[in-house]
């Protein structure tokens, strides 16, 4: 399994206009950016929701979200 970074590289000049005019600020959406297969496997190696590695902050920047876990405890922690 390969990745196209031809049609990556190509990306480039196709969307830029669209990321310059895009408003609030330049941003832009790359549909299908990975292959399937490439992004089965990033799916798979990606901790799951209820994994021991995440942590809920109750701080006011970052209520309702997800974070990993830092320092001692995450080694040797199952990211499923």
């Amino acid at each position: 399994m390969t990745v196209d970074y031809r049609r990556l590289f190509n990306l480039d000049s196709v969307k830029q206009p669209e990321f310059r005019a895009a408003q609030p600020s330049p941003h832009v959406i790359l549909d299908d950016f990975f292959e399937p297969p490439v992004l089965k496997l990033i799916e798979a190696s990606f901790p799951s929701p209820d994994s021991k590695v995440w942590k809920e902050p109750s701080n006011t920047h970052t209520r309702f979200k997800r974070v990993l876990r830092g320092g001692k405890g995450t080694e040797g922690v199952e990211s499923s």
